[in-house]
């Protein structure tokens, strides 16, 4: 295993193994997600052998920047050669100075959802804990530390549920790096059991579901994955969380963004009291789809906040590099031939 994919309790226990003192595994995670210090031959305050045990392999980041690319407003993207796949991941920053991550918790994704340009490549294979600290850790290098975090980049993440589950305990340790659950959230297609799970060893974490139609048949459609939830079972179980519920709905013209959508939407969900709805006009990417008018995109707005329905349009960001929402592909073989 590599040390990002430990987590203090877990690295504890491997340095015991080692007959060495448990407290040192509190000032490696000092080190590394405190101090950003990833050279053992610096942490003096560990003795000269045990930073001899550090080098190499075990301490080397799983992930290495392929290309930088920085958009008009901002955003950066990288994309990393994870040694037998490619992933990227995003730095959003806003208007008050605060900066997103939005991370990949795989290599490809196996969902399939047909107005994503990750679905396009299809699935490789989950990302590691290590892989997903990686993209903080090497992305904070480009930019700053991040003040809010969100599984919304390449793959399914409740399809990685341990690693996913993994990297979260790893990225809050107070001892470590130390970032609040209450500024990540996580996004998935529709798998509800494993959400009410996640929900449960991870309460604090914000979640969001991306429904993107106003009825069953339209999201079979664009959403053709046989394992998700439909449209009627989220709707029924948005009010059995005990927290606010993100409903994601990606706008497609001429497919789910009329008026009558967004009032068959709005009767769904006007009774519902812990609902906010992002609305995203759709990224152009290379298939059949079209971004909608923004006359239609407020209209649906207006419709939703008539029945008094938290509703926001995202703004598209970084879309000349490919990095918004749903855009998110390499460009390059999914599968590395060496």
């Amino acid at each position: 295993m590599n040390l990002y994919d430990y987590t203090l309790e877990s690295l504890r226990e491997f340095i015991a193994d080692m007959d060495m003192e448990a407290y040192r595994a509190e000032q490696i995670f000092n080190q590394v997600y405190v101090r950003n210090n990833f050279n053992p031959d610096e942490m003096t305050d560990l003795p000269i052998s045990f930073r001899k045990a550090l080098a190499g392999d075990f301490i080397e980041m799983p992930l290495k920047c392929d290309s930088i690319m920085h958009a008009k407003d901002s955003c950066c993207k990288i994309l990393f050669d994870a040694r037998d796949t490619y992933i990227e991941s995003v730095a959003i920053p806003s208007s008050d100075d605060r900066i997103t991550f939005c991370l990949s918790t795989q290599a490809g994704c196996p969902i399939g959802c047909l107005f994503c340009a990750t679905g396009s490549m299809g699935y490789v294979r989950n990302l590691t804990a290590s892989e997903i600290i990686s993209q903080v850790l090497l992305l904070q290098s480009e930019t700053s530390r991040p003040d809010n975090i969100v599984l919304m980049g390449m793959g399914e993440g409740l399809l990685n549920f341990d690693e996913v589950d993994k990297f979260l305990k790893i990225i809050s340790e107070p001892k470590g790096y130390a970032f609040s659950e209450r500024r990540i959230t996580l996004s998935t297609a529709g798998f509800l059991d494993e959400l009410f799970y996640f929900h449960e060893l991870h309460p604090r974490v914000e979640l969001a579901i991306s429904l993107n139609a106003s009825d069953d048949r339209t999201r079979r459609k664009l959403m053709p994955n046989s394992r998700l939830a439909s449209f009627s079972e989220i709707i029924e179980a948005i009010g059995e969380f005990d927290c606010y519920i993100t409903l994601e709905y990606v706008l497609l013209s001429g497919i789910n963004d009329s008026e009558k959508d967004a009032m068959r939407l709005s009767g769904k969900l006007k009774k519902i009291p812990n609902v906010m709805v992002n609305l995203i006009p759709f990224n152009r990417t290379s298939g059949d789809y079209d971004s909608p008018k923004w006359d239609s995109v407020h209209a649906f707005q207006n419709i939703l906040k008539a029945s008094d329905i938290q509703c926001f349009i995202r703004k598209s960001r970084g879309s000349e590099i490919m990095a918004a929402c749903g855009q998110l592909a390499t460009g390059k073989s999914r599968v590395k031939i060496e």
